[in-house]
Formats: C-alpha cells, sequence, structure tokens
C-alpha cells in the first residue's frame, strides 16, 4: 500500500505531458551533438598496414608468410579536440593485423580492421570511420635470403669529416618465395635510413633502421636495425680571401667622402674547420677603417689599422689581413665654378 504514492508520483513524472517530454529529450540530445561537433576537428589519415604475426592456427610460424596486403593502408577518418587532431604525426601511425590462416593450402584471406588494429595515435581522437573496413592478404610458402647491407649515407652537414664505421654486413630476409626468388642470385643490396650528422661535432653512434627491399614490402628482416658509429674527424685549414674592399667608417656621414684608400682592396687570411672555410663566401667579411681621423695641410698619407668583420654565425678561428694598416689619401676639394659664386 505504501508503494502506491511513490508509483503515482513516478507516473506523473514520466506520463504526464509525456510527448512533450521527448521531444525536449530529442532537441536536447541534438543540441548537445551539435555543439560537440563544432568545438571538435576532423582530419583524414591513412594508416599504412602490416602483420604484425601470421596465425597459422597450428602453431606452426614457418608454415605461411604474408606476401601482399591489399590495400597497403587504410583511409581512417579521426575526430577530437582541434589541438590533437592538428599535432598528429602521420609517420607514426600504423595498423598492424593478425591474419589467420584457417587452412594449409588457404591462399588469401580477408582480415577485418578495428580499432584496436590502429596504433600511433592519442586515444583522445575518436575513430569515425575506416575505409575500407577489411583488407585481403596473400599467403605464399617462407623463403629466407641472406642479403650484404649497401653503404650507408649520411644526411646534413656535419662540422667535420664524416666516415661511418658498423659491424654488420649481411642480413637475413625473410618472406615470400614468390617475391625473394627474383632476387636470390641478383645483385641486391640492403638499403638503410640516412645518417644524420646535421650540425654534429662529435662522434656518435645510432641504431640505424634497414628498409625491406621494395620487391618484398612485407619481409622481415634479422636485425631489424644495425648499430653504426658515425666518427666526425675535425680537420683545420687556412685559406686566403682575395681583395675584400676596404670601407671607410667615421662618425660623421662625410668621413667616407674625405678619403681616398691606398690599396682600396686587401687579402684576409682565416682559418678554421675545412668545411666552414670552404664555405665562405663573399659578403661573410668586412675589412674597415677608421676615417675620423684630422686632416693635416701638407699630409697627404695618412697609415690607418685595419679591422675585419666577420659575419656572427660564421664560426671561425681566427681571420687577419695580410696588410695591417693601409694609406688614406687625402681627397682634394674642387674649387667652385664661377657660376656658383
Amino acid at each position: 500500500m505504501t508503494f502506491k504514492p511513490v508509483l503515482a508520483a513516478l507516473k506523473s513524472i514520466f506520463l504526464r505531458n509525456g510527448w512533450w517530454k521527448l521531444v525536449s529529450l530529442l532537441l536536447a540530445l541534438m543540441i548537445y551533438f551539435s555543439i560537440r561537433s563544432d568545438i571538435s576537428h576532423v582530419r583524414v589519415v591513412y594508416f599504412p598496414v602490416e602483420q604484425d604475426r601470421v596465425d597459422t592456427g597450428t602453431g606452426d610460424k614457418e608454415h605461411a608468410v604474408v606476401e601482399s596486403i591489399d590495400p597497403p593502408s587504410v583511409r581512417v577518418l579521426l575526430r577530437g579536440p582541434y589541438e590533437e587532431v592538428t599535432q598528429l604525426s602521420e609517420s607514426d601511425l600504423l595498423c598492424q593485423i593478425r591474419p589467420r590462416q584457417k587452412k594449409a593450402n588457404e591462399d588469401t584471406v580477408a582480415v577485418k580492421v578495428r580499432t584496436s588494429n590502429l596504433k600511433g595515435f592519442n586515444r583522445r581522437l575518436r575513430v569515425v570511420a575506416i575505409e575500407p573496413s577489411q583488407v585481403q592478404v596473400r599467403f605464399d610458402v617462407p623463403m629466407r635470403l641472406e642479403v650484404p647491407v649497401a653503404t650507408p649515407v649520411t644526411a646534413g652537414r656535419a662540422r667535420g669529416r664524416v666516415q661511418l664505421v658498423y659491424d654488420q654486413t649481411n642480413v637475413v630476409v625473410m618472406g615470400s618465395r614468390r617475391l625473394l626468388s627474383p632476387l636470390e642470385n641478383a645483385k641486391f643490396q640492403l638499403q638503410m635510413e640516412p645518417i644524420n650528422v646535421e650540425g654534429r661535432a662529435q662522434t656518435f653512434s645510432v641504431r640505424a633502421k634497414l628498409l625491406p627491399p621494395s620487391e618484398v614490402p612485407n619481409a622481415k628482416l634479422d636485425p631489424p636495425d644495425i648499430m653504426v658509429t658515425a666518427k666526425i674527424i675535425n680537420e683545420n685549414t687556412t685559406a686566403t680571401v682575395n681583395q675584400v674592399p676596404v670601407i671607410v667608417m667615421g662618425k660623421s656621414g662625410s668621413a667616407a667622402s674625405v678619403w681616398r684608400v691606398e690599396p682600396p682592396a686587401v687579402d684576409i687570411e682565416v682559418s678554421g674547420r675545412s668545411e666552414t672555410i670552404a664555405e665562405i663566401k663573399p659578403g661573410d667579411l668586412v675589412v674597415t677603417v677608421n676615417g675620423d681621423i684630422p686632416v693635416v695641410a701638407g699630409n697627404l698619407t695618412n697609415d690607418v689599422p685595419v679591422t675585419v668583420h666577420v659575419r656572427r654565425d660564421l664560426a671561425i678561428d681566427d681571420a687577419k689581413p695580410l696588410i695591417p694598416t693601409v694609406k688614406l689619401i687625402a681627397v682634394e676639394q674642387a674649387e667652385p665654378s664661377p657660376a656658383a659664386k
């Protein structure tokens, strides 16, 4: 009996003007989602598809390998805060799948791509759509091939001569027999990512990632990277920058017009790292003399010291003029013309 008043109150709350309350709830939901869409941002990105491992269903890891994945990447629509979406780095994105070969003679299987397969992005972002929703994985008989490693290359400019040292000279490539067989007798070398030496002045070591052959994009490498030591050898040198013009400086704007410089240009000897000295260009060095000296009648020559100015970001050890002084010769003032008088 005590529940009847409570039941009556609940009916009054939920059923009285029920249609209006339902309409109000729908309007509130529409407003909520419209505001949410306005404060969020949408971005389309592509996730390259790679196999995490192949599940043969029998525990035999050598039973089959992935020959190809079609398509090689999936199109993903992400939604989330503007800052998170715009700062997303596409180089970190990856879609990892685990294709399952249910039968030993099954060549191709369809693998569904889920949100859990997507890696490399902040989980605050919401996955709106994945296209296509599944990929086709083709299997083949596995093959192992030992391949030599190509000489690595450098990227950027070091502050010295670079010498790369590494011990690993061969790498085992595991992949599809159909794709690896043509490479068995070919003079093929495995490439590694460039070694970034930009601005380096001291020797350093880095693990350089090995790049799968373009003919076998799904191949596995053993080892996947190689330790490379980049020795930075600093070599100093001396060179001469010829005929740098001498500029007369002074507090007075007319100081330059009072004097004539003899000689008008001097040679500058510079020393420092060889790669820096080789890159010196006209305009990196400026030669000046002080023109604020008294003009003495009858004294047509004045020996003044030369000052060398080096561009601020040019890292050289020394810069000195081969001629320490130049002569300032007073310029004779022309007599005014009769018309001017």
